[in-house]
């Protein structure tokens, strides 16, 4: 009777012990996996607090994976052994957990794809801070316009034109008598033209056109950005393939404004140990101050000379003006097709003659308007010679828009892969002088992270031998996106 009783109970009690087991091991996953999620969590809550205030992002610095498993591992065994930091109260541990092994087994950093994660940052960032009439105003120029590549062939094509037709208009003139046109009067109050504006336009590009719009108390830095430090020279293999996220007119207006709102340009007058022009370097991406502002100018300059120009072409007081002294030039000739060809010539001399006053203009502090009108014009045809009428205070025209209104649209036209490259170029930019450290670099920024952590357990309730000690395997990630 005590034997058989013995065995029942033995049988019973193993019984309980294998059922309490069980149940304790189905705890230790529930504890491994909320261990897991905590510790990744936490790895991923000690963010960036710098980059989030001065530029709106989330991220975690993070030299490399083996790094980020360090963290993980770290934090999981401090919450398994929370006695070596707080003083706590005796207390049994059914769980009986012990780390193995902490993998990472993903890790995506803030310029994977191409900058895919600071992209869809920026742009959900701004999406509740944007005016949305900007957006629109954005979305709407820019679906009517050229690109400046077709507005800066077009002029070349123009110039080249223009000189090739008078060439030849010329070696049919040579050797005939001098007589005025026959189809056109010559008008009795022609001006005086001491030099073709045509050869002053010339000068002037050759001169350099930044010493004509820069303010006379303005200068740029010497900074240089080395190349080989800039993540979209690093990243360059991937911008021959499509980008991975939406690079929309939508989208793109709104990581335009995102851009604008966070980087200075030349107007904003910001103090920086390195690139002031960071704006400008988002649409250039060259190295110093003065190439990326010469590239934006040389461009605005384009808009403002097609506008100038359409304006002139409805003016009949100007082209009077520019007939007039086209026959003065031509004068000799009296050959009125080289007189008309003269006149163009001198409508263009004389409408980029007055985007260099326009732009002038715009880095002053003023604004332009997009469509040039008899009120706003600012330059006679006698004075694009003259130097003094270049030196021009700012002005605010009506419904004119600031210069940073004017590098956003012409960030509308940059491609939105480039785009992204030369913000995160920005973003490391500013970064570096934050901490005051060359050597940051935007491509150890994590911004998801995906971790598989091993466990095992000591049993409890039932013996096993350390080849059956129940093995945990869990996963867990967290991302800012």
């Amino acid at each position: 009777m005590t034997v058989f009783i013995s065995l029942l109970l033995v049988s019973v009690l193993t019984f309980i012990s294998v059922i309490c087991e069980t149940v304790r091991i189905r705890g230790c996953r529930i504890c491994a996996a909320e261990l897991t999620d905590a510790a990744a969590e936490s790895v991923m809550a000690s963010y960036d607090r710098p980059m989030l205030d001065a530029l709106g992002i989330f991220g975690h610095y993070c030299s490399d994976t083996a790094a980020a498993e360090q963290m993980v591992s770290e934090e999981i065994q401090r919450m398994l052994s929370p006695e070596k930091e707080f003083v706590l109260p005796r207390r049994s541990n059914f769980y009986r957990l012990h780390l193995q092994q902490a993998e990472c087994t993903e890790c995506t950093y803030l310029t994977d794809q191409g900058g895919k994660a600071f992209y869809e940052q920026a742009v959900c960032f701004m999406k509740d801070q944007a005016p949305a009439h900007m957006l629109e105003f954005l979305k709407n120029y820019a679906e009517g316009s050229q690109s400046t590549e077709d507005l800066e062939d077009y002029y070349k094509n123009e110039e080249k034109n223009i000189e090739e037709k008078t060439n030849a208009y010329l070696e049919e003139a040579a050797g005939q008598e001098e007589k005025p046109p026959e189809s056109q009067p010559v008008p009795s109050d022609k001006p005086v033209m001491e030099k073709s504006p045509m050869d002053t336009v010339r000068e002037i590009r050759e001169k350099g056109i930044l010493s004509l719009v820069l303010p006379a108390d303005r200068t740029l830095s010497d900074y240089t950005v080395s190349p080989d430090d800039c993540v979209s020279h690093r990243l360059q293999q991937e911008t021959q393939r499509s980008p991975a996220y939406d690079t929309g007119l939508g989208q793109k207006a709104i990581f335009v404004t995102y851009l604008a709102d966070r980087f200075p340009s030349f107007t904003d007058q910001a103090e920086s140990t390195g690139l002031q022009c960071k704006l400008e370097y988002c649409l250039a991406g060259k190295t110093t101050d003065t190439e990326n502002l010469k590239y934006v100018v040389n461009r605005l300059l384009l808009w403002k000379e097609a506008a100038n120009m359409a304006y002139l072409m409805t003016d009949a007081g100007k082209k009077a003006e520019a007939l007039a002294a086209a026959m003065v030039l031509t004068g000799a000739f009296g050959i009125e097709p080289l007189v008309k060809i003269t006149e163009y010539a001198i409508l263009l001399a004389w409408a980029y003659a007055e985007s260099i006053l326009d732009v002038r203009n715009l880095l002053n502090g003023g604004s332009s308007a997009l469509i040039k009108t008899q009120n706003n014009w600012k330059l006679s045809l006698e004075k694009i010679g003259d130097p003094a009428s270049y030196e021009t205070e700012a002005k605010q025209e009506d419904g004119g828009l600031q210069y940073e209104t004017y590098v956003k649209l012409l960030l509308m036209f940059q491609d939105g892969q480039k785009l992204c490259l030369y913000g995160m170029d920005a973003v490391q930019m500013r970064m570096r002088e934050i901490y005051q450290e060359d050597r940051y670099c935007l491509d150890q920024v994590i911004t998801a992270l995906t971790v598989q952590v091993s466990f095992d357990s000591s049993s409890v309730f039932a013996g096993y031998a350390d080849a059956l000690r129940p093995k945990i395997r869990v996963s867990s990630g967290y991302s800012y996106l």
